[in-house]
């Protein structure tokens, strides 16, 4: 009896053994499905926090989203208004077609005119700087007429120099004329004087001298064919007397065209 509980007893122990060695081997295994479940759980909260992150970024969208929609609906709220707007502005746009078909016809004539204008334009460029190259060309032309009259007064003034010369060289003759003019008056009397006793040809002689000095002088002709009348009527026909008197009026004729040229 003893040694059948002997042997229970080591069976019993045996099959403690074997189930302290299974319950070991269990919980070794058990320590391995722990870590690997604390692993997972580990993973699950990353999981969750990522999840819930995400959530946060779909509830701001949410938020978006509803706010869009609260915006949407105020705005499908005025569809009606502005449904409305577009029906009265259908309406003015067909009332106004007429006015825009006219205005559009003018913008087009406009657009034509402009066009005209710019050719216009173009064109009138081109006349001007043609008119400026003209311009130019007569400029020039003008500065050598400029310069030919130039020349032409100074030449005009040394004409009027040497006129206004001869012309006091003139006034000197005829003064010197008006001098042998009194002369011949005085010669005259004299011979007036003397004319009874027929001793004329020293006078004559004398006035041929005195008329003869100066080969330039102006009209005398009158005097001497007066003073020929008044010897005429003294002397009678006397040839001699006559000749020089005639002589004397050739001469003096002579004179008085060349004082009229000199004037």
């Amino acid at each position: 009896m003893l040694k059948e509980s002997q042997s229970q007893s080591f069976e019993l122990i045996r099959r403690l053994e074997n189930h302290v060695t299974s319950l070991s081997t269990g919980r070794t295994e058990d320590k391995k499905h722990i870590e690997t479940l604390e692993k997972e759980l580990m993973n699950f909260s990353q999981e969750i926090d990522y999840l819930q992150d995400h959530l946060n970024a779909r509830n701001t969208e949410v938020d978006c989203l509803e706010e869009h929609i609260r915006y949407l609906e105020l705005k499908l709220a005025d569809m009606e208004t502005l449904q409305k707007i577009v029906e009265r502005l259908r309406e003015e746009l067909k009332r106004s077609s007429p006015e825009c078909l006219f205005l559009i016809q003018e913008l087009e004539n406009k657009e034509v005119e402009l066009h005209n204008s710019s050719l216009c334009i173009e064109n009138l460029r081109e006349l001007v700087s043609s008119i400026t190259l003209d311009s130019q060309c007569e400029i020039e032309s003008m500065k050598l007429d400029i310069v030919a009259l130039e020349q032409n007064y100074f030449e005009a003034e040394k004409v009027r120099k040497e006129a206004l010369q001869e012309k006091a060289r003139t006034t000197q003759l005829i003064r010197e004329l008006e001098g042998q003019f009194q002369d011949a008056q005085k010669l005259e009397k004299r011979f007036a004087k003397h004319a009874s006793q027929l001793n004329v040809k020293p006078l004559f002689d004398e006035l041929e001298n005195k008329f003869t000095l100066s080969e330039e002088m102006s009209t005398c002709e009158e005097i001497i064919s007066s003073l020929v009348s008044k010897f005429e009527m003294l002397l009678g026909p006397n040839k001699y007397i006559m000749d020089k008197m005639q002589t004397m009026a050739k001469q003096i004729e002579e004179y008085e065209l060349m004082v009229e040229q000199l004037k």
